[in-house]
């Protein structure tokens, strides 16, 4: 800390030393190193000739987990708070804000591809044992044909070691006075950035690179290194609104400003004019949107399993990493067992060999005196290492849930799909308290979206709304005044759940529960991929039946 440094830089330097002093920079990098399957060190002069072999238990491990958590679809829905003490007007407009809200988040989700983003979210957790997702304003976002908007909401995955918390011994993120984050820009891109803030050339020329001090980066440099800079964004808190500021090493780009756009301005927020064709429905009209602010940060913290006293959760890897290790020594010790015997060391007498060995296939040797020449015989290979290792693996199996039955690898064979959901059910049991964390992410995530809709989404979008795909416009802003609360629709979505389905099909229709038409309908359409083309032929069947009949019917009566 200097006097040449901002005062976000010098907080954020402040707040590293907690992670210092958990071991976090050193541990979350060997984590990600095994992960990746960097498990063995450097090759001395000694054990330049040992077998690395490289079984990627950790990998798999957390694969495992992480898929189990999130192979659940989520949706975010918005319903009505006050849904029975509502007048029949602001019920039906309230109502109509849902589900504007509701379409318009399955829409964002899509094109912020958030399925990938909570695979790494959970990823993160199950590793590191904390996860974080940040939600910012993308103004570089254009969309649109009738209707032209820039600017949306987007979101990413921030590293444990890449986040400050002011307070980190308090485990919710919105108690926090204040959060920083830090990310690696170049140094052209922060400088336009000061420029379009309309920044002094002083202020701009102290915009220069730096050193990546990120564990992350484990000593080497990236592509680009030399034109880079560390930016940090600060979220706090000031009259209850989320406020941000940014700045680099030396240089102060945005002092403290409302997150709120409208609270930065005596003017309010821009809205459609009366008469302008992109405004939103006429019938009925929203009440005057009232003053919203945004008072949550837009941070997600997911802790896989609690640590005392700490907003950093606890992974799967620190326990697994062991267990890999002696995994991979104990099959290094097989392969080089088996090595020595294949290739065993050779004595000679000296001077009792005409010519030197070369070790080529089928190569004659001439001894002075019988007996100059043997092979050192290694110890025999023991089956020992072998079952030790098995061992501990099915071990390590068992403690952590990773178990035959939840992966579906040797299961499937003579029984039916409901028996095998059923095992895979019951030995999920160990997981689903991470899958109520991980649903309660998604609620928060819809809480800071919905924070979003109400403050930046002033000018009309069109969306598609309905199975029907109806196309309406969406103002978020004209819905400020209402309240709603987050629904998160959950649908499991299993190995065998297509399976269950045709079975569940197969013994109605059998039955004469339900007609073809019912079964063509209902048939999961990856299933069937040529479903719509059957029945479009079954239909076009079953016009043609009556002609057919009676047809056949004359034809009766004319042979009679």
């Amino acid at each position: 800390m200097g006097s040449n440094t901002t005062k976000i830089w010098d907080e954020f330097k402040k707040g590293t030393t907690y992670a210092d002093s958990m071991g976090f920079t050193k541990e979350f990098p060997k984590i990600t190193e095994y992960y990746e399957g960097k498990q063995w060190p450097d090759p001395t002069k000694k054990t330049k000739n040992l077998p690395r072999p490289v079984f990627n238990i950790t990998k798999m491990f957390i694969d495992r987990k992480r898929a189990n958590v999130t192979n659940q679809s989520m949706a975010i829905n918005f319903r009505v708070a006050e849904l029975g003490i509502m007048e029949e007007t602001e019920k039906a407009i309230a109502e109509e804000g849902a589900s504007l809200y509701s379409a318009y988040t399955q829409q964002l989700l899509e094109d912020m591809d958030m399925d990938e983003k909570c695979n790494e979210l959970v990823g993160d957790a199950a590793s590191f044992g904390t996860g974080i997702m940040h939600f910012y304003w993308d103004n570089s976002v254009q969309g649109g044909q009738s209707v032209k908007y820039t600017g949306d909401v987007r979101c990413e995955i921030i590293d444990p070691l890449d986040i400050v918390f002011a307070r980190p011994k308090i485990k919710d993120e919105q108690a926090q006075e204040y959060i920083i984050i830090r990310s690696r820009e170049t140094v052209e891109s922060v400088k336009n950035l000061a420029r379009s803030l309309g920044l002094p050339a002083e202020v701009i020329n102290h915009i220069t690179a730096d050193e990546d001090d990120s564990t992350q980066a484990m000593g080497q440099k990236s592509v680009g290194d030399d034109g880079e800079c560390t930016l940090l964004t600060k979220y706090s808190r000031k009259n209850g609104q989320v406020c941000f500021a940014k700045a680099t090493k030396t240089a102060t780009l945005i002092e403290e400003r409302y997150l709120t756009p409208a609270s930065n301005s005596a003017k309010p927020a821009v809205q459609p004019e009366d008469g302008d064709e992109m405004t939103g429905p006429e019938e009925p009209k929203p009440k005057e949107p009232e003053a919203h602010v945004i008072d949550l940060y837009p941070i997600v913290v997911m802790q896989w399993a609690p640590r005392k006293k700490s907003i950093f959760g606890i992974g799967e890897a620190q326990d697994i990493i062991p267990i890999n290790r002696a995994y991979n020594f104990l099959k290094a010790m097989q392969l080089l067992s088996i090595q020595d015997n294949g290739w065993p060391k050779t004595v000679v007498k000296k001077g009792m060999l005409e010519g030197t060995i070369n070790n080529v296939p089928g190569e004659v040797l001439i001894e002075k005196e019988s007996q100059s020449i043997r092979y050192l015989q290694p110890p025999s290979p023991t089956t020992a290492a072998s079952s030790v290792a098995e061992e501990i693996f099915e071990m390590s199996r068992i403690i952590t849930g990773v178990t035959d039955v939840s992966t579906g690898e040797s299961i499937g064979a003579g029984m039916s799909a409901a028996a095998i959901i059923a095992l895979q059910n019951q030995a999920k049991t160990p997981v689903r308290e991470m899958k109520r964390k991980y649903k309660q992410c998604w609620i928060k995530a819809g809480r800071i979206l919905l924070e979003f809709y109400k403050t930046y989404y002033s000018l009309p979008r069109n969306i598609t709304v309905g199975d029907h795909e109806e196309v309406k416009q969406f103002i978020g802003t004209s819905y400020a005044g209402y309240d709603f609360k987050i629904a998160i629709d959950v649908g499991e979505a299993t190995e065998y759940a297509d399976e269950l389905t045709m079975t569940t099909l197969d013994k109605l229709y059998d039955r004469d529960k339900i007609t073809l038409d019912q079964y063509m309908e209902l048939a999961p359409s990856n299933v069937v991929p040529f479903k719509g083309k059957l029945q479009e032929m079954m239909k076009e069947a079953a016009q043609q039946q009556p002609e057919i009949d009676t047809t056949m019917g004359g034809m009766e009566n004319v042979m009679q």
